[in-house]
């Protein structure tokens, strides 16, 4: 039985993955983390109240945290996994695939779901690819969407300030935006948060 942990999450979640598990023999069960001496996967939002970084990661009733979020961006994965999360799971997710899913991160395996080849657009792997941003180009631009100045976007892709400059330069032009704002409200229109 794999003992799965939902960390201060929102009462509604809690109880429907709960369901999710308990319809058909999953060998999932979700628990309580205060109450039982071992977890073996806790998950959390990253965009709620943890964004400082993945919670219970020092706590030795916890084998493996990963992230379970609405707010699912393939492209922060690697963040994630180098700050010692073992998957990063869409909300969106059915019954199956988050059992499946759960069943491959106990085994070990950093698990992303649904994977980057499940399009965000049609025919993209990466929100903004059918526009033709490239990747680093759509990371710059979604964090542009999430309020981040050039310095904090530069900080966190570890690239030089000139280099988002250039970044921004070509997303402007390929998504015909002249300002910042602009290019908010494109990326919020087209799954950038």
């Amino acid at each position: 039985m794999i003992r799965v942990a939902l960390i201060d999450e929102d009462q509604v979640v809690r109880l429907g993955v709960a369901a999710m598990m308990a319809a058909g023999d999953t060998g999932i069960a979700v628990v309580d983390p205060t109450s039982t001496p071992r977890v073996d996967i806790a998950l959390y939002d990253p965009a709620g109240r943890h964004q400082a970084g993945p919670p219970g990661l020092a706590d030795a009733r916890i084998a493996k945290v990963a992230a379970y979020t609405w707010n699912f961006q393939p492209w922060l994965a690697d963040d994630l996994r180098r700050r010692g999360v073992c998957g990063f799971l869409s909300k969106r997710l059915t019954g199956p695939q988050l059992v499946k899913s759960l069943r491959v991160i106990h085994s070990g395996t950093f698990v992303l779901a649904p994977s980057v080849r499940r399009s965000v657009e049609a025919g993209s792997d990466w929100p903004g690819r059918g526009s033709g941003l490239t990747l680093r180009e759509s990371e710059v631009l979604a964090l542009i969407t999430r309020g981040l100045s050039n310095h904090d976007i530069a900080q966190q892709l570890h690239v030089s300030p000139n280099s988002v400059k250039s970044y921004i330069r070509s997303c402007y032009r390929k998504i015909g935006a002249e300002s910042r704002s602009q290019a908010v409200i494109w990326g919020l229109s087209h799954a950038m948060v």
